[in-house]
């Protein structure tokens, strides 16, 4: 005789770089099997890898992973997680008091983390001189980790151009797509120092996904307050 199957609940979430409405379910055993390995393992390639595995499977397929910003990753994963074991999560975090630096087990709510700087990033024009400028887009996942691996100058570099979607003038519009990445960086290279402080501003701006956290220290008793951001302190 066969074994029973259990009924799986689904929710409704919206994508936030492009307001899509997604159903999902919450994730099954198996599945938190390998959400396990990867958080033992510290590695942020295999924690995102396992993120990405997980939403694709979670909402069915709907969504691809690949195509997702890393804060639309890290957002669809806190809410199938929410959903999944419980809308709580613990963080040891470090006391910011001066000579103390005992770690205290914090618990935050996980609904209460949202995506900031959301509004009127995708898409801003940032002019570099009259009829000519850039349009911006949000990079991918995919597009993130593959310059994971360089210097800090480099990965800035990288985000920079992977940022650029068009570059415009009062005639025309140039795809970055149909340009190789060696002559998008070689059009970064001409821009002045002020040009590229704008683009560095507009970066410095990108949503991500966070949470306010308030916790007195479990030592010195200062009341320490915190913006937990990144996959690492959403995985625990």
């Amino acid at each position: 005789m066969a074994l029973p199957k259990l009924n799986t609940p689904t929710y409704m979430l919206t994508v936030p770089s492009t307001k899509a409405e997604v159903t999902f379910r919450p994730y099954l055993v198996k599945e938190e099997k390998v959400l396990m390995m990867a958080s033992e393992s510290q590695d942020e390639k295999q924690m995102i890898s396992a993120m990405k595995t997980l939403i694709g499977t979670c909402t069915y397929d709907v969504v691809n992973p690949d195509d997702l910003t890393m804060f639309d990753l890290e957002y669809l994963f806190v809410k199938i997680r929410s959903k999944s074991v419980g809308e709580t999560s613990t963080v040891r975090l470090t006391c910011q008091e001066d000579n103390c630096e005992h770690k205290t087990d914090v618990i935050f709510n996980l609904d209460d983390v949202s995506v900031s700087n959301i509004e009127d990033s995708q898409g801003a024009k940032i002019e570099l001189e009259p009829n000519v400028g850039l349009i911006m887009k949000y990079p991918t996942v995919n597009e993130i980790m593959d310059i994971s691996n360089g210097t800090d100058l480099e990965k800035m570099m990288g985000m920079v151009r992977l940022s650029i979607q068009s570059i415009y003038t009062a005639e025309e519009v140039f795809n970055t797509k149909d340009q190789t990445k060696q002559e998008v960086e070689d059009f970064i290279d001409s821009l002045s120092s002020m040009q590229f402080t704008l683009l560095r501003e507009w970066l410095e701006k990108l949503p991500t996904t966070e949470v306010s956290v308030d916790y007195k220290c479990g030592d010195c008793s200062k009341n320490n307050s915190i913006v937990l951001s990144g996959a690492a302190n959403f995985f625990g």
